[in-house]
């Protein structure tokens, strides 16, 4: 009998794993390979990583992140690539019991595994991330990695452009909109990657990679054809655990509602809220209910209505709508962004976001009270 059984060892389930061990529970982990680095390139306001991850893992920071809209806007907020060899090294599992397999059947207190083994334990966490997202609200991105000294006309050193609405990738404000996340990853590369978000179904992987290359060569960037790539795609709408959650398996990561609906950020803040379910599990009490207060529901709900705003704009709409969000205080920008339960800032940084976005008759479509499926395919 195990304190907790945690399956997944993507960076949520793992860092939850190694919380559980450093805090003296008897921690089993599952995961079909649990020695594999993980694939995916992660960022993070460096604010949001909690006090306990050292400084090492920061593979680069930039002071004051970029934002075009087509306006130039300035972020005064720290952003950071994390270095994922280093974070991986640092979520220790010393004290674990590992078992390389898969799991076929996950209960409240119970985990089968494919080769027959059976887990027990008091506390069960799936944290194995999301399924395919299919016709699902989605972040679709497809990334190329530049050479430093090639993509230096673009993203000069020290610099990183979080969002380009810019149409500078082939594309008009009749089609589908994109934007541009071009960061340095620390290993003498820049990453620029081309984002879809929020709309049912997104874009093709061929379709994203042809918007960035577009973009690069605006701005006299040219590729050799050489360079390394990396594709991605998953659901931004899945919920948190149910308010009558207490007798069932607990979710936890982006399976358990961490993923944030309009960025797709999850690996920092399933990291700083790891302790709280390590704290609920020492005191015998539902973890769910830990986690996810009245406020933090109410902080997820709010960002939903975001993301579907997020998804039936044009290009243009969007670059006006997040105008108006990155000329809000930036208390309220963190809000939106990072906060679990911050209430009050995401309501009133939502309230301006629409109120501050011209023309007016934009506000209609933010809202959903017009061109609600713009972009939802048959």
């Amino acid at each position: 009998m195990f304190d907790v059984c945690v399956v997944g060892l993507g960076p949520a389930g793992r860092g939850l794993a190694h919380r559980c061990t450093t805090a003296g529970l008897r921690v089993a982990v599952v995961d079909p390979r649990p020695d594999r680095l993980w694939a995916p390139t992660y960022g993070a306001w460096t604010d949001e990583l909690p006090d306990w991850v050292p400084s090492q893992v920061v593979a680069v920071e930039v002071a004051k992140p970029i934002v075009y809209t087509p306006n130039l806007r300035i972020v005064d907020r720290p952003y950071a690539m994390l270095d994922k060899a280093e974070l991986f090294k640092t979520l220790t599992l010393d004290g674990a019991t590992v078992y390389a397999d898969r799991a076929v059947d996950i209960t409240p207190d119970t985990v089968r595994l494919a080769g027959g083994t059976e887990i027990a334990a008091r506390v069960v966490i799936d944290a194995r991330g999301l399924p395919a997202p299919g016709k699902r609200p989605a972040a679709w991105a497809h990334g190329i990695f530049v050479d430093a000294d090639v993509a230096a006309p673009f993203v000069p050193p020290g610099e990183c452009v979080l969002i380009d609405w810019r149409l500078q990738n082939g594309t008009t404000n009749a089609d589908p909109p994109s934007f541009l996340y071009a960061v340095p990853i620390g290993d003498g590369t820049v990453l620029f990657e081309e984002v879809c978000q929020g709309i049912p179904g997104g874009l093709s992987q061929t379709e994203l990679r042809r918007r960035v290359i577009s973009r690069l060569e605006a701005n006299g960037v040219h590729l050799n054809g050489e360079e390394e790539a990396e594709s991605c795609h998953y659901a931004l709408d899945q919920a948190p655990p149910p308010i009558r959650h207490k007798g069932e398996v607990f979710p936890y990561g982006a399976r358990g509602g961490l993923m944030h609906p309009c960025t797709g950020y999850s690996a920092a803040h399933s990291l700083r809220m790891a302790d709280r379910v390590v704290e609920a599990i020492l005191s015998d009490t539902d973890p769910a209910r830990a986690l996810w207060t009245t406020r933090a529901r109410l902080v997820y709900w709010m960002r939903m209505r975001g993301l579907a705003g997020i998804g039936r704009l044009t290009n243009d709409q969007s670059a006006a709508t997040f105008d108006s969000f990155f000329r809000a205080p930036l208390r309220q920008q963190q809000a939106l962004l990072s906060e679990h339960e911050d209430v009050v800032g995401i309501g009133s940084v939502l309230v301006n976001t629409v109120h501050h976005t011209w023309p007016f008759r934009w506000r209609f479509d933010l809202v959903g009270w017009t061109h609600r499926k713009r972009w939802v395919r048959n």
